[in-house]
């Protein structure tokens, strides 16, 4: 049985419409939904069973590891890690990886143009409108995050080229990848493109020491250098999301896709 498994609390008393065409996909009688309080014991949880975690819970996450079921689950300190930017970037950078000059406040100047993001969660999620080109319109777009989400920003270098995301799944000694640009998901990368952005996510992958799965988004900067810009250890696994797309550029099916997250616990 594969148990898809996420905290009462990330829920939120909502249903999971992507579990419903995981069902679909897999069928009933293979995978199911399991929402738990954290400081759950999953006994529901058998030996032969495969526990696709779909939350970032320390505690759950601990007691997956105490069980020594196979699972999905990294470190909790990789979860810690890619929650962070700024710890991620930093992390990143001493490794020698690729990652967006960040600022202080102190240091921005007019006439440049920053990109300006929540700190925490391992989406950004932000749009074209948090470019800012004055100090002004970064203070005030800190102001209305820390106002939205409650939470610190972080001050980067705007990179105007492209957008990539790539899947990325261990299955036993193999590491598989599968990249694809963000505004045109059907159109092939170049050679040498492709190259450079499988190459960084796998880096980035490795340096994490990430042994299951996740979703690495890049950019460029239009001059041919590319960056990494989050992380995400919990990909969404729905038919129409980036993970999906990843994998179905390289000609596997939905149903094929969900199982390269699903084969990669250990």
């Amino acid at each position: 049985m594969i148990w898809s498994v996420v905290s009462k609390a990330e829920m939120g008393g909502c249903t999971s419409p992507t579990f419903h065409y995981q069902e679909e996909a897999l069928g009933k009688e293979n995978i199911r939904l399991a929402v738990v309080d954290e400081d759950d014991s999953l006994d529901f949880v058998g030996r032969d069973d495969v526990v696709l975690l779909r939350t970032a819970s320390k505690a759950l996450i601990d007691t997956i590891h105490k069980k020594g079921v196979k699972s999905t689950a990294e470190d909790s300190y990789a979860y810690s890690l890619a929650s962070d930017k700024v710890a991620l970037t930093d992390f990143l950078r001493s490794r020698e990886l690729s990652v967006a000059r960040r600022y202080s406040i102190h240091d921005v100047v007019d006439g440049k143009e920053y990109f300006v993001k929540p700190r925490n969660g391992s989406d950004s999620k932000v749009s074209l409108d948090n470019i800012c080109r004055t100090k002004k319109e970064v203070e005030l777009m800190t102001q209305e995050i820390r106002k939205q989400f409650s939470q610190d920003v972080i001050i980067e270098d705007f990179l105007p080229g492209k957008e990539y995301t790539v899947a990325c799944s261990k299955i036993g000694s193999g590491l598989y990848s599968a990249p694809i640009g963000i505004n045109t998901p059907c159109k092939r990368m170049d050679k040498e493109e492709e190259f450079n952005v499988r190459t960084l996510a796998i880096w980035t992958f490795m340096q994490l020491e990430l042994k299951h799965h996740a979703r690495i988004d890049l950019r460029s900067d239009g001059k041919g250098n590319i960056y990494v810009i989050d992380v995400n250890l919990i990909p969404s696994l729905g038919p129409n999301d980036k993970w999906t797309k990843c994998f179905e550029a390289c000609g596997l099916s939905y149903e094929e896709a969900l199982m390269m997250a699903v084969n990669s616990a250990s």
